[in-house]
């Protein structure tokens, strides 16, 4: 009985709990990329980037389809940042990682990146 009532409580708890959705992005080009110093819901140092003519979301991804936001955090190193200002001053496609993870994103109802690659 004890067994039961174990696997039942399991079984409720992780029926409560979320996944993050994740995708890929796949050719998509930057319009704009801003680290924010202040603005609202941000903390200084997210960066946001808008998308060019926005992007089709990705199966069982939900949010914004034209902005993402990333927290700081997330790009500590800044190597996403750099990518992303090369591919907007060549114009560029990008492959993005995205995901509506609620940890990552540093704004409400957008994705985050959590990958950036430069295409040719």
């Amino acid at each position: 009985m004890k067994k039961i009532l174990l696997m039942c409580l399991i079984v409720i708890g992780f029926s409560n709990f979320s996944y993050a959705a994740q995708g890929i992005l796949h050719s998509v080009y930057i319009e704009r990329v801003a680290v924010i110093s202040s603005w609202g819901a941000h903390v200084p140092g997210n960066m946001e980037v808008k998308i060019k003519d926005g992007f089709a979301l990705p199966a069982g991804v939900v949010c914004d389809n034209n902005h993402l936001a990333t927290l700081k955090t997330v790009d500590g190193f800044n190597l996403m940042f750099t990518l992303l200002i090369t591919a907007q001053s060549k114009n560029q496609p990008v492959m993005l990682g995205i995901a509506n993870d609620a940890s990552l994103t540093a704004y409400p109802g957008r994705c985050s990146i959590k990958f950036v690659s430069l295409l040719q």
